[in-house]
């Protein structure tokens, strides 16, 4: 199902980049997918994907620059799981709840909506 709306999104922006240069707009829309993981690190485990939309507008557009309004609304997913036991101090009073509680598999969402002007 993912891989399908991926192939949906995919022939969409082809269809649209493909008329893009024909008309001369001052409204532009992108896309971003992407996906990471830490390296070389043996105390945690973590696992990111992101979706960003870019969504630009030419507010003023004179001789020597331009102006533009951006809108950038994004979802993150990302799973992070604790590796090394040794990062708890075993001194706390907690320490086995922590440890249960952190070497479990941590699912984190973050929605993100970024606002900038752009001058070029």
């Amino acid at each position: 199902m993912v891989l399908k709306s991926h192939f949906t999104l995919l022939f969409f922006f082809l269809i649209y980049a493909s008329f893009a240069q024909k008309n001369k707009s001052d409204f532009a829309i992108g896309f971003s997918s992407g996906y990471g993981h830490e390296l070389k690190n043996k105390d945690y485990e973590f696992n990111n994907k992101y979706y960003k939309i870019h969504i630009g507008y030419v507010i003023k557009n004179p001789k020597l620059y331009t102006l533009e309004l951006i809108i950038e609304p994004e979802i993150n997913f990302a799973n992070q799981t604790l590796i090394n036991p040794f990062l708890i101090p075993v001194d706390d009073p907690d320490y086995l709840m922590k440890w249960e509680y952190y070497s479990k598999t941590n699912k984190i969402n973050q929605y993100i909506l970024n606002l900038g002007n752009l001058i070029r």
